[in-house]
């Protein structure tokens, strides 16, 4: 059973990932598009196009979760500019 207290940040990957990816292939986006170590304690969290799906990424010490989650409606509220790492990630 995944601990969240463990995790240290939670890393949104801004705009659209495309879901069908496995761990894998979550873990290498995660390391080489956004330059981020995908074996931190951290959740990485991913969302489709129409914001109503959601996949997090996690190591937890001998191998990753992945938990999907599908939303009752998309979600559109702004996150505020300051949570903003870069292009790519916002971080909480």
């Amino acid at each position: 059973m995944l601990n969240l207290s463990s995790a240290h940040r939670v890393y949104l990957a801004c705009g659209v990932t495309d879901l069908r990816k496995s761990i894998d292939g979550l873990a290498a986006l995660v390391q080489t598009s956004f330059g981020l170590d995908p074996f931190s304690p951290c959740l990485f969290v991913f969302c489709n196009r129409q914001r109503n799906k959601l996949k997090i990424l996690c190591w937890e010490h001998n191998g990753f979760w992945v938990f999907y989650h599908r939303l009752a409606r998309c979600y559109t509220d702004p996150i505020h500019p300051r949570y903003r790492i870069n292009r790519r990630f916002y971080v909480f």
